[in-house]
């Protein structure tokens, strides 16, 4: 309202006739909450563009062109193929691998590496995080991609078990039912999710409260047990702990026999002679054979050197005789 007062009367009668009626329509901060997959477009067919002028030219026949766009349709689709199949072979590289294992092989791997900050965010612990039900601050990214937010994420996040499938909309699944308008809505009402699942590194205090969980449910039912049925479960309950204990001994023993520090360098090899420090300095040293060949060849020029002074002497050493010519009488 304030730009539209700020406005001549022409101009502001012009944004009231042509595009205030568009606003929702055209403006980042209305599109951005669409499920629009972040394309701003007013169809989905406008990245052909360029591929239509790649493949088409006014100077073919129709045949030809028709011939040429079922060869782009088909390198689009084997493309998108190809693209499908890695996301159900290749595990992609993040770090919170576990949170997304339900995940891996059933939706594309572009959906996990863009919920992967998402999961990094809900695994940070603040004091008042707390599980609302849903996410009731609007994020941008359930509204426009259909893919949880960190505030989503917070109940597989403290009770320990991967993110359901239930949470990603069928778009970004691999292989599923068509998608239907209105028939779909994020939560956690996958019947396959079991919140006892867990995975190794998704414990919250290593796992103490599991195990104090366990506890706590023995011995409700071993209160209600006849004294010698108590004893006989105590005393297998304390054999268990015996063995586990032993387990953790023995993986003690083993990580102390790992070295804590990193080795010490190796003592420089004294055998090994460096090249001169002239021209190239990044030459290497010279090894055990080169260095033989290298004093060998030394030798050789040497004795050469010294038979060629000692032939040297000798030539000086000699006195050429000349005859005297005799004369005639």
């Amino acid at each position: 309202m304030k730009l539209l007062k700020a406005l001549k009367s022409p101009e502001a009668r012009y944004l009231k006739e042509h595009w205030i009626s568009k606003e929702s329509f055209v403006c980042r901060s209305h599109t951005q909450q669409m499920p629009n997959l972040g394309v701003y477009s007013t169809q989905r067919a406008e990245s052909m563009n360029a591929t239509l002028k790649k493949t088409l030219s006014r100077q073919i026949s129709l045949l030809e062109a028709c011939k040429r766009l079922v060869r782009a349709v088909d390198n689009f689709q084997a493309k998108l193929f190809d693209e499908e199949t890695q996301s159900m072979t290749v595990r992609p590289w993040i770090l919170y691998l576990n949170g997304f294992a339900t995940l891996l092989g059933k939706v594309t791997t572009y959906a996990i590496h863009f919920m992967a900050p998402e999961w990094a965010a809900a695994c940070v612990s603040k004091p008042d995080t707390i599980w609302q039900g849903s996410c009731l601050h609007h994020c941008i990214i359930p509204l426009r991609y259909g893919l949880p937010c960190h505030h989503w994420m917070l109940r597989s996040v403290l009770e320990g078990f991967p993110l359901p499938i239930s949470l990603v909309h069928p778009c970004w699944w691999l292989s599923g039912s068509p998608v239907l308008e209105g028939r779909w809505a994020m939560g956690y009402h996958d019947a396959a999710i079991d919140p006892q699942e867990r995975w190794v590194g998704g414990f919250r205090d290593r796992g103490t409260d599991i195990v104090m969980e366990s506890v706590h449910h023995l011995l409700q039912h071993q209160s209600q047990l006849l004294p010698e049925q108590s004893e006989r479960l105590m005393r297998q309950m304390v054999d268990n702990n015996n063995q586990i204990l032993a387990e953790a001994h023995a993986l003690k023993a083993r990580d102390q026999q790992l070295p804590a520090e990193l080795p010490p360098p190796l003592p420089p090899n004294l055998s090994l002679q460096a090249k001169k420090q002239k021209g190239n300095t990044r030459k290497r040293a010279l090894t055990g054979a080169e260095v033989s060949e290298h004093q060998q060849k030394a030798m050789t020029r040497a004795q050469t050197r010294a038979m060629a002074v000692k032939g040297s002497k000798k030539t000086k050493c000699r006195v050429a005789v000349i005859p005297k010519r005799q004369t005639r009488s």
